[in-house]
């Protein structure tokens, strides 16, 4: 009977340990917000962009960039990575238009996929290759023309 009831308490203990573990996450995920210079490269990024479909339509200064699509962020709210990939049948049309060197703000940046968009007649930003963090670089299928600049040869954290 003895071990019945330690066995009971010992799970109602493990139970609410758990609960408020996944509650003080859940809360931490939640107050996880952008700074307001980071939401305003993103938002300058977003402004040399035509975007036909809207799908960076949520993306504006009255939400937490944390949350828009395609940008993701680490529990303290730096942005890490931007992914604007255009999958084949995806109900998304390409993006186009300018990279901004605002992206340079994103002091954290680690990943950068802008893959199958259509970037026609645009050079490759001499400026990606200042991107200190960037781990993952894709620019593959959106028809950047020109000569990959060397600058991009100062991304040594490469993988």
């Amino acid at each position: 009977m003895a071990v019945l009831y330690a066995t009971h308490v010992l799970l109602l203990i493990l139970s609410t340990a758990t609960t408020l573990h996944f509650s003080a996450s859940k809360a931490a995920r939640l107050n996880m917000t952008c700074s307001e210079k980071e939401r305003n490269a993103l938002l300058s990024f977003k402004h040399g962009l035509a975007d036909p479909s809207n799908r960076l339509s949520s993306w504006s200064d009255k939400s937490d960039c944390c949350t828009w699509p395609g940008v993701h962020c680490n529990n303290t709210g730096k942005v890490m990575e931007i992914n604007l990939d255009t999958p084949a049948g995806s109900p998304y049309r390409e993006l186009s238009g300018e990279i901004s060197p605002s992206l340079l703000e994103l002091k954290y940046l680690n990943r950068l996929d802008l893959s199958s968009n259509y970037f026609v007649l645009t050079p490759i930003p001499s400026f990606l290759g200042s991107l200190e963090s960037l781990r993952y670089l894709d620019l593959s299928l959106s028809g950047f023309m020109g000569l990959i600049p060397h600058q991009l040869g100062n991304l040594s954290n490469l993988q």
